[in-house]
Order: structure tokens, then sequence, then C-alpha cells
């Protein structure tokens, strides 16, 4: 690629313009010597050539400087890779630290791109580190340029997203101190893609939140907005949040500038709008994606790019129902990026290998093919790729018969997923869940909490005492690291357990606290509660607190807490007239009052209430609704347990005293209105009313 000098026809900035017109070329090229590079740095190309462009008809007149000349010849690439390592020796050695950092940066460019030997980047990692360690007159901007650079290769040549996230974090720090907006969106991108692969979702939630605001900058360069909301996508499609993910790419591919992308940033939109496609089931654009990559012309040299080429194509076929085409361009994709040393590319194609092969009923294999992979991506953290295998892995046993080895795997998988309910598989629809689900859990109501308390990773009984679950492990006090741990799960629960606003759980825990006091325990206390229960060498993290705009939530998807398992069932169930299994299913899961030893906080004595009172009010329902169906005496324990439970609730009485008297057990319904008129008397000081009263002079009725 060629830069055409003619199609910049941007103005030029205050005070070039005015020193052109005067002709004080002197001043010129000593301002552009100093700025030029900030533009390179800031990838700011269009405005660094407008500023080039006046130099065509000085150079045999005046005495260009040497970074001038250099960065002319790069925006035009006129730098043979041979010559890139001369020319940075040469900076190096002048101690133009500043212009060997910008030489640095378009051999990785020019490696990139070529997409030939990944493995060339090595011996840049080496200069790069040369440069960070021994220059100490490196400016922020070419600091935040190069650990950004250092970063990237750790991602995408070596294979380790937790390093490049610690590089990447540093650069981002760099990049806020020079006030680059372009460089911190170009590093969140890096954090982005590395908490991706470690499915660390919290964190990347957190970076995409920031990052978006950078994006909206007019001075963002325009090529780091592109990658920016690639992975921007990527992260609601991972979230569940199709509609986003698909207007965020709509918008990435509409934009006039995009078909003039480089290779690889094309390629790699591409890539992600047909994964996104599958998932929709939107064959009509899973075609055209895959007619418009056969259409592009990509050089056969160019292995890692003719890699992509063929995954996308493969995809394509996988979705169409045609596995056999599917296997083939896997196969060539993955010879390909062999010769390239690729590693994005390298997890993609790999695992539509796996998927050919399991829609090719050769099971066998695949679970071999699985097996050996997501052994290799543990030992890498790249825990969102096995997220996905294990699920692949799962339906492969689901095949074969081996329903409780499947579970298993799925669990796994399912642990590690974000809190979202939509789940999806790289290169599947979502129907393939959707029968995964079907084929594994066929029990599970759709209506409810998503998993059930028998397969949840993370069970919490709140109905008597306090006791979780991890894992199918039981947490002890002594286990907890402070008070106030407990307590915030307790306080969760209490205000609903999903996007609870940090403001109110300091509210209540840290009442007396300063604000930004506060604000730490609350953080503290969450770090504390997504650690409790796991070991350093835990193989799979449980992601079950989750932290979004200030919001705090417990996974549903790997959760069961069953007081909301409770409110849901009784919810769902009230609204069906005449149901009555899940108002049993619900009301059984009142076993106690709701933590029924706390009694010196306010918030979790009024929400034991209120559930008490929800419960005596399903009680009623259900034994209005079993009375109406012939079947009286199937109400009579809840009702008992009722009037244990709220001795002053009339109602629950009455409706007891109804259900002995349709039974025919009249003596029975009068030992009830005895037992509540002492109470009555006791406690209260007055009668029964008038209803019970009428119950009783009904039960004492001679028969007949």
């Amino acid at each position: 690629m060629t830069w055409n000098f003619s199609t910049y026809e941007m103005k030029l900035q205050a005070p070039y313009a005015s020193l052109m017109e005067q002709e004080r070329w002197d001043e010129y090229l000593s301002a552009l010597n100093e700025e030029g590079l900030t533009w390179w740095f800031n990838t700011n190309i269009s405005c660094l050539i407008t500023h080039l462009i006046p130099l065509i008809s000085l150079h045999r007149k005046f005495a260009v400087p040497e970074r001038l000349l250099f960065l002319s010849k790069i925006v035009n690439r006129q730098i043979s890779s041979g010559e890139m390592k001369e020319t940075y020796e040469a900076f190096a050695s002048d101690n133009d630290f500043e212009t060997a950092a910008a030489a640095v940066g378009y051999a990785l460019i020019s490696i990139w791109e070529s997409g030939k030997d990944f493995a060339q980047f090595d011996d840049w990692y080496k200069k790069i580190d040369f440069l960070l360690n021994t220059s100490k007159t490196l400016s922020p901007l070419a600091r935040a340029f190069l650990l950004g650079c250092r970063g990237w290769i750790e991602l995408s040549a070596k294979e380790n997203p937790a390093k490049a996230m610690k590089t990447a974090e540093s650069a981002l720090s760099w990049s806020k101190r020079a006030g680059s907006a372009s460089l911190r969106v170009y590093n969140a991108v890096i954090i982005g893609y590395s908490c991706l692969f470690q499915a660390d979702f919290s964190r990347l939630e957190s970076i995409m939140d920031v990052t978006t605001l950078l994006c909206e900058l007019e001075e963002t360069a325009l090529i780091a907005k592109f990658s920016f909301k690639n992975i921007l996508s990527a992260f609601y499609m991972t979230c569940g949040n199709i509609s986003k993910a698909e207007r965020i790419m709509l918008e990435i591919v509409s934009h006039p500038f995009f078909e003039s992308l480089p290779l690889s940033s094309w390629l790699s939109i591409n890539s992600h709008f047909q994964i996104l496609s599958v998932i929709k089931g939107d064959t009509k654009k899973i075609k055209d994606i895959k007619n418009k990559i056969r259409k592009r012309d990509i050089p056969e040299e160019h292995k890692y790019y003719r890699g992509y080429f063929h995954y996308i194509i493969g995809v394509a076929f996988l979705a169409e129902g045609n596995p056999k085409n599917a296997l083939y361009h896997a196969e060539k994709a993955m010879k390909n990026i062999r010769y390239s040393n690729g590693f994005f590319l390298k997890l993609y194609s790999e695992f539509l290998f796996g998927q050919a092969l399991s829609d090719l009923s050769k099971t066998k294999d695949a679970i071999k093919h699985f097996s050996k992979w997501l052994d290799i991506r543990h030992k890498k953290t790249h825990t969102l790729f096995r997220i996905h295998g294990f699920m692949e892995l799962a339906n492969l046993y689901v095949k074969q018969g081996q329903l409780e080895k499947a579970r298993k795997i799925y669990e796994t998988a399912s642990c590690q997923w974000p809190h979202s309910k939509s789940k999806y598989v790289f290169n599947r629809t979502k129907n393939f869940i959707e029968h995964l689900n079907r084929s594994l859990f066929p029990e599970i109501k759709a209506d409810v909490q998503d998993i059930a308390g028998g397969f949840a990773p993370v069970h919490i009984e709140t109905m008597g005492k306090l006791l979780v679950r991890i894992d199918g492990q039981t947490i002890y006090d002594r286990d907890w690291r402070g008070e106030r741990t407990k307590d915030l799960l307790k306080a969760m629960i209490v205000f609903g357990a999903t996007k609870v606003p940090s403001v109110l759980l300091v509210d209540t825990l840290w009442p007396d606290s300063d604000g930004d006091h506060a604000a730490a325990n609350l953080k503290v206390a969450i770090s504390r509660l997504r650690n409790i229960g796991q070991s350093k060498d835990h193989d799979v993290k449980l992601q079950w607190v989750f932290v979004r705009h200030h919001h705090v939530s417990l996974s549903k998807s790997m959760c069961y807490i069953d007081s909301i398992q409770f409110k849901e069932l009784l919810t769902a169930s009230l609204k069906k007239k005449e149901e009555t299994a899940l108002l049993f299913e619900a009301l059984d899961i009142y076993k106690d009052d709701f933590l029924v030893h706390e009694i010196d906080d306010a918030w979790i004595i009024t929400h034991r209430e209120k559930l008490r009172k929800d419960f005596i009010s399903g009680v009623i329902t259900l034994s209005e609704r079993c009375i109406n169906s012939g079947r009286p005496e199937q109400a009579v324990p809840y009702l008992l347990k009722a009037v244990e439970k709220h001795p002053l609730h009339g109602n629950a009485y009455a409706q007891l005293m109804h259900s002995y008297i349709t039974m025919g057990f009249p003596s029975n319904a009068l030992q009830v209105y005895m037992q509540a008129k002492e109470i009555f008397n006791s406690q209260l000081g007055i009668e029964p009313g008038p209803i019970l009263s009428s119950l009783a002079e009904k039960a004492s009725a001679p028969i007949g």
C-alpha cells in the first residue's frame, strides 16, 4: 500500500500556513521536525502527510532534517524491512530515541500487514525493551507508543494475554500522561482483547465504558475508532446483546472509509461480522460476507491473511450445513497460519476444525481434538476459548449419550460466562445452546431462575440461617474474610441481587463512614466476595459477582438463591390461575424465616417480614385453589406453618378452619378457633373477628 499524497486536502495548521506563505522554511522545518513524530505516534497520518507535502519541492533547496526524510519515506512505504533495521540503528546510535521508537512502530506495522512471518516480531520486541530500559529521555508519548507495541506483540505473537494486559495497563497510564486520546484507545483495545481471551468480563466492561467516551472525541484517530468498535461489538456479542453488537458492526462496515482499511483490519472486522451473522442465523448476510471475501485479492504469500480468507469461508460453510467444505477450509487456514506464526486466527481455525469434525459425525476424532486443544488453552490462560470449547465438548458427549459427563463439562463452562442469560458458541447459531440446554436439563423451567439449585455452582440458602456452597464446598465462618464480606452478600440478596446501586450498599453497610472511605470498603468487600471459596490454583475461577455502571450483581446463570427463587416462583404461580405445581414448589422453599437469627439489622428484619407476608399470601392462595379443586387437605400443612410463622394473621386461621370443615373435621376447626382466641386475647386484648366467629358457629352446628 502506498500513500497517495493527492488525496489529502486538509488545511495546514497554525503556524505552518503562515510560515509557508511567508516562505520561512527554516522555521517550518524546525517546527515539523518536532511535531511530525507526535502525529505519527498518534496515528494522525493524514495530518502528517498534509504537512509533509510542501517539502516535495524543498528537498533540493534546503537541508531537510533526517527525521523528516524518514517520516516522508515511511508514510509513502519506501523503506524495506532490511533498511528498517539500519535506519533504527542509525537513529538509536545518534541517541535520537524518539525517532528510533517511530522506526520500531513502522517495522511492526510492516510485519503485521505482510502476513508472512510473525516470528520477526521477536527481534523488534528486544529493541523495544532496549529503548524502554535504556533511554531516560523518552517522552511519555513515545513510551506509551512503545509499550503499546510490546503489548500487541505479547498478545498477537507470544500468545500471552495476561502479560499483554499488564503491559497495556502501563501503556494506558503513559497515554494518559501524554494526553493522547488515540493511544488511550489503542491500548484499551489491547486490554480489551486480553480481558476477552481471559474471560475477565468485569474488567472488560469497565474498559469499554471509559473508552467509548474517548471514541467520541474528534482528535481520536479513525483507525483507532474502528479497532475499538470492533472489540466493542464483540463485547456486546459476548454479553448476549446481539442487536447492539450488530448495530455497532453495521456502523463500521457502512463507513465510507471501511473498504480502504488495511487488509488486517478489514479481515478482522469481517470475521467478527461473520460470527455475529451466524449467531443470528442470518443466512443472507453469511452468504454475502462469504462472497465479498472471495472477491478480495489476497496474494498467496500473505499466509496469515490467506488463512483468514479460508477461515471466514469455512465458517459460512459450517453455518450452511456443509461441514465437509468447512473442514477443507479449516485445514487450509491452519496450514497458512503455521507458516505465519499467527495467534488470533490459530485459535479460531483450530476451533472451526473441531466443529467440522463434530458435524461430520466424527465424534471420537472431535473429542480427541477438543480435549487436546482445551488442555493447551488452559496452559495459556485462553479462558474464553476454553468456555466455547467446553460447550462443543459437552455437545459431543451428548451425542455419545454420556449426559452426566456432558452436564459437568457444561457447568464448568457456564460458571465462567457473564451474567447475561444469552449464551453463544463461536460459529454456531443461538439454537445450538438452546438444543444443548434441552438435552442436558429438560426439567428446568424457563420463567424462573436460570439454574435450579442442584446445578448451580454457587448455592446460597437464606431461609433459616445463611448457608453458602461453592462448587459443592460449604463455606464456613472461618472462610469469610471480614464480617462485612458476608454482610455484603446478605445485602445483595435483600436488594434483589441484580443491579444493586453501589450507593445503596454503601449507605446500608457503612452508614457512618465518609464517601471515599465507604466506597473503598465496598471495593474490598466485593473483591473478597468474588474470591470466597476459590483457591489461587482453582482450575476455573468462578465469575459470579459483577460490577457495571456503579451497580453490583450476582450472576443469575451461576447462582441459586433460595429466597429469590421463592419469590420468582411465587410471582410466576400467582399469574396463572388454578396453577398449583409452581405454588407448591415455591412454598416448599420457605423452610424458615429469612436469616431467622439476624436480629440487629433493620434492613434484614424488614425483608424477613416482607417474605413472610409473601409466604402467607401464597399459602392462602394455595388453600383457596385446593378447596376449589376438591383437595383441601393438600394445603393444611402449609396453613399450619403459616399460623406458626404469623400467629396473629386472622385470614390464615380462617383458611385453616375452612379447610378442616370442608374435609369433614369440624372439631379440628374449633381447636384452631380456640387457639386463635387465646392468642388474640393475650397479645392484642381482643376477640376473634366476625369471619372466625362465623366459621366457629358453622363447625359447632349439628351434623345433618
